[in-house]
């Protein structure tokens, strides 16, 4: 009885040395790492789906305002306009100076992606930056928050918009785009 009760605590100490390994992307959740800590979201209409913010974002909502503090409409979502600077190759650039080719494959293979959600000055640009993905996705649901920083910053550095005329007096306008593993060649 004794050894069961050994082979028992030992098993239990074993998978919880395992997960501790792992990380657990999951709503409510902040996840640390070395140079930065992640607060992560599930997010309510994709419950697959798990979306991190860097807890040093301050605009992390989808509301978007004017300068005077008034909440832009749907409608008004829709004219807020602005051109990117960056481009896809840009974007696969950064992907596989991050990833390895391993990594890569598994993303790839698994038709795995990313949605980049990012916050501009009124210069365009880009002053944060929030990931959503799959909660089970190959290698994003097993990334280091310290790989996700490097990630961050690298997109900060290439991700630029050319703010238009009807978004000129919106206060931190936000941005969508995703990376799609399997077309990066």
């Amino acid at each position: 009885m004794k050894k069961v009760i050994i082979l028992s605590v030992l098993v239990l100490l074993a998978c919880q040395l395992f997960s501790q390994s792992q990380y657990k992307y999951c709503g409510g959740k902040i996840i640390v790492g070395k140079n930065v800590k992640y607060i992560c979201k599930s997010q309510g209409t994709h419950p697959h789906h798990v979306r991190i913010d860097n807890i040093n974002n301050k605009d992390t909502t989808d509301n978007v305002y004017y300068d005077n503090g008034k909440l832009l409409t749907q409608l008004e979502l829709e004219d807020i306009s602005g051109a990117c600077e960056f481009t896809g190759e840009d974007i696969d650039n950064v992907v596989k100076v991050l990833f390895s080719k391993e990594e890569l494959k598994l993303l790839k293979d698994s038709r795995g992606a990313i949605s980049i959600n990012f916050v501009t000055n009124k210069k365009g640009e880009t002053t944060e930056i929030g990931f959503e993905f799959m909660r089970n996705a190959p290698v994003l649901s097993t990334l280091s928050p310290d790989r996700f920083y490097e990630l961050e910053i690298k997109l900060k550095q290439i991700f630029k918009m050319k703010i238009g005329k009807s978004s000129q007096n919106v206060r931190n306008p936000k941005w969508l785009t995703s990376i799609k593993f399997e077309k990066i060649p």
